[in-house]
């Protein structure tokens, strides 16, 4: 048998998840996987409930679901502080339908274009392994539907980083029933 790499972007798509899991656990939500097939949504974020009984203390997943698109991407630009990207036009209608209950947002993970440099592994053990990029986040909520038909471009601020705290304000946000704003343009 012989072994071989995996294409480039199953391994782009697989770091990204990775990415993505370390920011949400980090910041103490739940990741939770979707199935393979493309309906639009790669994974879900769902914050914890605290509950104390006179047994002891359980924790339980709260009502509400964070949706998530995630892009893993290498070819972009920045233009007036927006990463300026062409979302394929299937992808830009998921996004932009979203109700009171279905907020889904786009992730947007960048990556040199060379494989072995998206990941640092020390030779010796007291040393981190480091993932080596940055996501952004943005919200397309009611952007208007286009009649491209392969390509809509994008522009996402760059101040929008995926982090532990950006992420817990969208949280706060969702779970107190307050409206998060579109923060991406066309």
């Amino acid at each position: 048998m012989t072994l071989v790499t995996p294409k480039k972007s199953n391994i782009q798509n697989n770091l990204g998840e990775a990415y993505v899991n370390s920011i949400v656990t980090h910041s103490g939500f739940i990741f939770k996987e979707t199935l393979r097939h493309d309906y639009g949504i790669d994974g879900q974020i769902c914050g914890l409930q605290k509950y104390t009984y006179s047994y002891g203390t359980e924790y339980n997943e709260t009502d509400f679901l964070l949706k998530f698109q995630l892009k893993s991407i290498y070819d972009y630009e920045v233009i007036n502080d927006h990463i300026v990207y062409d979302l394929n036009i299937k992808n830009y209608h998921e996004l932009i339908r979203q109700s009171v209950i279905k907020k889904i947002l786009i992730l947007v993970l960048f990556c040199d274009e060379i494989v072995e440099a998206w990941i640092d592994q020390p030779l010796i053990l007291n040393y981190d392994t480091r993932l080596n990029y940055c996501a952004i986040w943005g919200s397309l909520e009611g952007l208007p539907t286009v009649n491209n038909e392969t390509q809509k471009r994008i522009k996402i601020p760059c101040k929008n980083i995926f982090n532990k705290e950006s992420l817990t304000n969208i949280m706060s946000k969702l779970e107190k029933g307050d409206i998060l704003e579109r923060n991406v343009t066309i």
